[in-house]
């Protein structure tokens, strides 16, 4: 039977089973909580859990986030009643914007009408943006001073695809802020009709290459066709075919390298297809006149990304995608150990060196580290492997590799400033200590 742990208590919290609760932390020693417990009763209504839990000797903890869950829920008595403990559950910025976010007006009025109102910012209209709480956002307006509001107030409305918010908060005076990211989350979220009442405003809402690469990222094609054909039309480069490719949107890649002229492409279509696996958008583009570049990139992050069905295609072309150290070294970081054997195992062989081992090191990928050392002969290292182990706290494949015959070499001082943890400290000033190394 497994022990209990923090979240058994945070979900008996969360569903309100007060004698579930009871029975954990009258256990020996005690089912542990903390204060998601405590938000997780308040996010879902559960006053009589928080009340037990705050009455127990010491109380559950609590914090900022227990009033933001009660808000996010919309339950205000129970906020009430936190706030109205001694001393009362601390609240910040982020119990508005939950209240913002989820529409509960009532509450948001009644946080701030307390003798120290709850602060806000400009997250709080932000929030109500992108829920597309027309009424909260006009309501915390209206106050005296008015709640603060920027340019995250338009681009969370685009995102949310609320154009009545954002048609509302561009026609006060002044107008609500905005810039390049109303674009952009307009066409991230496929939302054509705000991304075209804001270009239509004068001026218009500003726009660059961000909105053609993140439409083509989310495969918005139609928004992409629309921004393309304006005049001018929007502007778009590399990274329209690169985002495209990371996320597999062929279609989309055709057609932007199908206008005249193309929409632009390099080395990093082919290095995004290969690290995420899109081997037929790979294909594609290899398979066009001329084809999409490509190099020793490409292997490499196929290597890293643990592709080797795409690894293995890009070299079996003539000729082959180049390849050099960096594709060892990229499969030790990603602890790819079968790309790393196949790699190794062609004819020639794929080169690597110390940046093999200290990849696979600050990985903490011992077994790949292990391989690589276990070959004939084996793949060399240095100082930089067990740096890296150090600080990256990597504990356990320092202990191996300083325990090897002969041990990899190591600067321990530079290990010692590099460490990042309290256990890979202490051992290295204790083996220095045991080599009589001075410290």
């Amino acid at each position: 039977m497994q022990p209990p742990t923090l979240g058994t208590c945070t979900e008996a919290a969360r569903g309100g089973h007060l004698p579930v609760l009871q029975w954990a932390r009258a256990q020996e020693p005690p089912c542990p909580w903390g204060e998601g417990t405590c938000s997780a009763a308040a996010e879902h209504g559960h006053l009589a859990v928080l009340q037990w839990v705050r009455a127990q000797e010491p109380p559950c903890p609590w914090g900022e986030g227990t009033c933001s869950a009660a808000v996010g829920g919309g339950h205000l008595a129970v906020l009430q009643w936190v706030r109205a403990q001694e001393p009362p559950c601390p609240w910040d910025a982020e119990t508005c914007s939950a209240a913002a976010e989820h529409g509960h007006l009532a509450v948001l009025q009644w946080v701030r009408a307390q003798e120290l109102p709850c602060p806000w910012g400009e997250g709080t209209c932000s929030a109500a943006a992108v829920g597309g709480h027309l009424a909260v956002l006009q309501w915390v307006r209206a106050q005296e001073p008015p709640c603060p509001w920027g340019e995250g107030t338009c681009s969370y409305a685009a995102w949310g695809g609320h154009l009545a918010v954002l048609q509302w908060v561009r026609t006060q005076e002044p107008p609500c802020p905005w810039d390049v990211q109303t674009c952009w989350q307009a066409a991230w979220g496929g939302h054509l009709a705000v991304l075209q009442w804001a270009r239509a405003q004068e001026p218009p809402c500003p726009w660059d290459e961000g909105s053609c690469f993140t439409a083509a990222w989310r495969g918005q094609l139609a928004v992409l066709q629309w921004a393309r054909a304006q005049q001018p039309p929007c502007p778009w480069g590399k990274e329209t075919c690169r985002t495209a490719a990371s996320n597999g949107q062929l279609g989309v890649l055709q057609w932007v390298r199908a206008q005249q002229p193309p929409c632009p492409w390099d080395e990093s279509t082919c290095g995004e297809a290969a690290y995420f696996g899109h081997l037929g958008v790979l294909q594609w583009a290899r398979s066009q006149d001329p084809p999409c570049p490509w190099g020793e990139g490409t292997c490499a992050a196929a290597a890293e990304g643990g592709q080797l069905a795409v690894l293995q295609w890009a070299r079996a072309q003539e000729p082959p995608c180049p390849w050099d150290a960096e594709t060892c070294r990229a499969a030790a970081k990603g602890g790819q150990l079968a790309v790393l054997q196949w790699v190794r195992a062609q004819e020639p062989p794929c080169p690597w060196g110390e940046g093999t081992c200290s990849a696979a090191a600050g990985g903490g990928h011992l077994p790949v580290l292990q391989w690589a050392r276990a070959q004939e002969p084996p793949c060399p290292w240095g100082e930089g492997t067990c740096s890296a182990a150090a600080s990256n706290g990597q504990l356990a494949v320092l202990q191996w590799a300083r325990a090897q015959q002969p041990p990899c070499p190591w600067d321990a001082r530079a290990c010692l400033r590099r460490a990042t943890n309290a256990a890979t400290t202490e051992w290295i000033r204790a083996q220095a200590a045991l080599e009589g190394a001075a410290l």
